[in-house]
């Protein structure tokens, strides 16, 4: 009777803690892309003077823009995970969808000589895998445990306001308020769902000197208050957890070559070591089921993008990123097949007339192929790092987007 008291908690327990762990465009399950724009871009434009698609990255370039501005877009993304396991030699392809859309929102606008108010609206983190059931193999009852499909995807609303000191120096304050609109969790045996919100806040600021620019923009952490519902053959439990998102900072140097091309290198850090551990308690009585550890790390990133200016109406972008995983091997997840990975963009502008921007913007990111070094034999609920996942993952993404951007000036 123990035994069977012991895998019910941690059917319950094995599912929220993969709540977040998903393949995304980032490092970790961090989406960095905020506007088509700066897909094109490969996100290089915390410091970019030059387009409006770069506000949303760094809403203190608001102050640009006089009178009101909008953009609308959405990024058409076409995911492939794959692994070889270790055990038997056989592939699995484990995307849970072949295509998934993303939307993208941002619209400013002038109060005064020296203030600009903003919203944007994306999703800052997310993805999903799909195992088919019985990809992992462990022993026993263990194997209920293995995972199956993930879903999660988190979106924020960011309410900004921001202050022109001069023409060449403006600074940025808002809100982000965000919403886990959607989780799916499910191992052999279990199904999970449920949602969750919180608050973070977001400050930023550039300066302009010459053909030199300098911008910097950081998202504070979060706690998001998670609550949900795990369902097996031994029962329903509801339960409660709460998800620390890590801090995140861009800061960038753009430059100014020529009267038709700009360039931009930006330094990315996303502070993941936040994501240490994570308690499951349940909801009716308060007592806590699990405390689970993912030791994630702080990860550095670097970003380069070029901008060159063909004509009044076109004008074309390209760029690289490369970012480094926050997950060692030991706590190696394939709801999180990631690894150190490469990015490469694609950009295309196209202004109408005065007043109206088409953007389009194509990205490819490429995961290194990975094979975690595992700890040995899977023993508890937690497969992470075991000899059960043990295998060679390939991950990469497609992504094309287009917007479309008013400006009324």
């Amino acid at each position: 009777m123990s035994g069977i008291v012991f895998i019910r908690r941690q059917l319950v327990v094995f599912g929220i803690t993969s709540l977040f762990s998903t393949v995304s465009l980032g490092a970790g399950f961090e989406v960095p892309h905020k506007s088509i724009y700066g897909v094109g871009l490969a996100n290089a434009v915390v410091a970019d003077v030059t387009g409006y698609g770069a506000t949303p990255y760094n809403p203190a370039l608001m102050i640009l823009y006089p009178g009101f501005s909008g953009s609308v877009g959405a990024l058409v993304n076409r995911p492939e995970n794959e692994v070889r396991l270790s055990a038997t030699g056989s592939s699995v392809e484990g995307q849970r969808d072949d295509t998934f859309v993303a939307p993208y929102l941002f619209g400013s606008g002038q109060i005064n000589d020296y203030f600009w108010a903003g919203i944007a609206a994306h999703a800052p983190f997310g993805q999903g895998t799909d195992w088919p059931a019985g990809t992992f193999t462990a022993s026993g009852p263990l194997q209920a445990l293995t995972p199956t499909e993930t879903f999660a995807r988190i979106v924020t609303i960011a309410p900004v306001v921001a202050y022109r000191l001069n023409d060449n120096v403006g600074f940025s304050l808002g809100a982000d308020v965000y919403r886990v609109t959607k989780v799916e969790l499910n191992t052999t045996v279990t199904q999970l769902e449920g949602d969750g919100d919180g608050v973070g806040w977001q400050i930023g600021a550039f300066l302009r000197q010459g053909l030199w620019s300098f911008g910097a923009h950081y998202h504070s952490p979060a706690t998001l208050d998670l609550e949900g519902n795990s369902e097996s053959p031994l029962g329903k439990i509801a339960i409660e957890s709460g998800l620390e998102l890590p801090y995140r900072f861009q800061m960038g140097l753009q430059y100014q070559a020529s009267q038709k091309i700009s360039a931009e290198f930006d330094f990315v850090r996303v502070g993941w070591s936040s994501y240490d551990t994570l308690d499951v308690t349940n909801k009716s009585t308060g007592a806590l089921l699990s405390r689970v550890n993912n030791n994630w790390r702080d990860v550095n990133g670097l970003r380069f993008g070029v901008k060159y200016r063909y004509s009044d109406r076109f004008t074309f972008t390209t760029g690289y990123t490369h970012e480094r995983t926050p997950q060692a091997d030991q706590y190696f997840s394939p709801r999180t097949p990631g690894s150190n990975r490469n990015a490469y963009s694609l950009g295309a502008e196209y202004r109408a007339n005065r007043n109206i921007v088409i953007n389009l913007g194509y990205i490819f990111v490429d995961l290194n192929d990975r094979q975690p070094e595992t700890t040995g034999p899977q023993t508890t609920a937690d497969h992470n790092g075991t000899d059960t996942i043990a295998g060679d993952y390939k991950s990469s993404l497609h992504a094309l987007g287009m917007s479309f951007t008013y400006q009324y000036y």
